[in-house]
C-alpha cells in the first residue's frame, strides 16, 4: 500500500485498524489537505464527541455506496449528501416492499431502458416535472424527457402525479436505482 506521512495536527489515527479511519476537527483547511491524497474516502457529519461512533457508520455506510456506484465517489464523499439513500438503504426490506408495488410498472419496459426511465421519473418528481429542468439534470434533451413523461403516464397513470406519493415514490427510486431493478421481479 502506499504510505502516507502522520496525519495532521488534532487527527486522531486509525488507518493501522482493519477498517482504517481518520477521526478529523471541523476544521476545512484539514479536509482540504486529506482531499489532496486523493485516497478514496467517505466523511461522517461534525457530531459530538459521544457520537463519533454514528458518525464513523454513517461514513463507513457512504463509502460503501460509493465503492459500488450507488452515490458519486470522486474524492471526499459526504455522508450528510446522501442522507436519503443512507436513509432508504438502511430500511431496505420496508421500502424495497413499496418499491415493489409502486414501481412493478417500470417492469413493463424493457431491462435495457428500466434505469433511463426511472432516473427520467426521479428528476421529473425533484423538479415539479418541469422537463427543461429535469432534462439538465439528466444530461439529455428536454424532447427526451417529454417523450418519457408521456410513456411514464401510460405506465403509471395518475400515481405520479399524485403529491401524497412523492416522497414514497422518491425513496422507491432511490432503493431502486441504488441496488438494480433485477431485485424487484418478485412478487409485489
Amino acid at each position: 500500500g502506499e504510505t502516507a506521512g502522520p496525519p495532521p495536527p488534532g487527527v486522531l489515527d486509525g488507518t493501522h485498524r482493519a477498517e482504517p479511519c481518520l477521526i478529523v476537527p471541523d476544521d476545512p483547511a484539514v479536509l482540504d489537505g486529506l482531499r489532496r491524497t486523493g485516497r478514496r474516502m467517505a466523511v461522517g457529519p461534525v457530531v459530538d464527541v459521544t457520537a463519533l461512533g454514528r458518525s464513523l457508520v454513517w461514513a463507513r455506510r457512504t463509502l460503501d455506496l460509493a465503492v459500488c456506484g450507488a452515490v458519486p465517489g470522486d474524492g471526499p464523499v459526504m455522508a450528510a449528501d446522501h442522507v436519503p439513500t443512507l436513509v432508504v438503504l438502511h430500511h431496505r426490506d420496508l421500502v424495497g416492499h413499496v418499491a415493489r408495488r409502486r414501481l412493478r410498472p417500470l417492469l413493463e419496459l424493457r431491462p435495457g431502458r428500466r434505469r433511463g426511465y426511472a432516473l427520467t421519473l426521479q428528476a421529473a418528481l425533484e423538479c415539479g416535472f418541469n422537463a427543461a429542468a429535469a432534462a439538465e439534470r439528466l444530461g439529455v434533451h428536454p424532447q427526451t424527457v417529454r417523450h418519457r413523461l408521456r410513456r411514464l403516464d401510460e405506465l403509471f397513470g395518475a400515481v405520479v402525479h399524485d403529491p401524497s406519493l412523492h416522497v414514497e415514490l422518491l425513496m422507491a427510486l432511490r432503493l431502486w436505482l441504488a441496488i438494480g431493478d433485477e431485485a424487484f421481479t418478485g412478487p409485489a
